[in-house]
């Protein structure tokens, strides 16, 4: 099994007739690393690597989230609120007492980037562009974020 199986999708994304398997064959995926587990007969590690990636891919979710809303609560609280427009960006800051959550920044955060899945829903060259540059864009933000993470914590752990 190597770059060039049959069963993994075309460089171009265009569906050929290599790609649809039998009712004989097993599942594929168009994951290599689940192509191989299933290649060599390990079903169920398949299923578990399966899990493992869909957790990582929430677990990127849910950093990428937290880091969002609270970038997003530090800009607004310093936008003076002169004027309505900096009110309305200044209500980002509003802090939930009893969890010190701000949940404003939170929602808006979330609600953003709510319609990025459902590009995958159309297909097109220039689509497939600005799915790709978001997830580079989001898995960098991502990696820096952890990165600037362990460094205060070495910073905090040598102080």
């Amino acid at each position: 099994m190597g770059w060039t199986d049959s069963y993994l999708p075309d460089i171009s994304g265009a569906a050929t007739n290599s790609t649809v398997s039998s009712s004989n064959s097993p599942p594929r995926s168009v994951s290599f690393a689940i192509n191989a587990t299933l290649a060599a007969g390990y079903y169920n590690l398949a299923g578990v690597l399966n899990g493992c990636i869909i957790f990582s891919i929430l677990s990127a979710s849910n950093s990428a989230l937290y880091v969002a809303s609270r970038t997003l609560y530090g800009l607004a609280l310093q936008i003076p609120d002169s004027n309505w427009i900096g009110k309305k960006i200044h209500d980002l800051s509003l802090v939930v007492r009893q969890t010190g959550v701000p949940a404003a920044a939170l929602l808006f955060s979330g609600v953003s980037f709510i319609w990025l899945p459902f590009l995958q829903l159309n297909n097109g060259y220039a689509l497939e562009e600005v799915i790709e540059i978001m997830s580079v864009s989001a898995s960098l933000s991502c990696l820096i974020a952890w990165a600037a993470l362990c460094l205060a914590f070495i910073r905090y752990e040598r102080w």
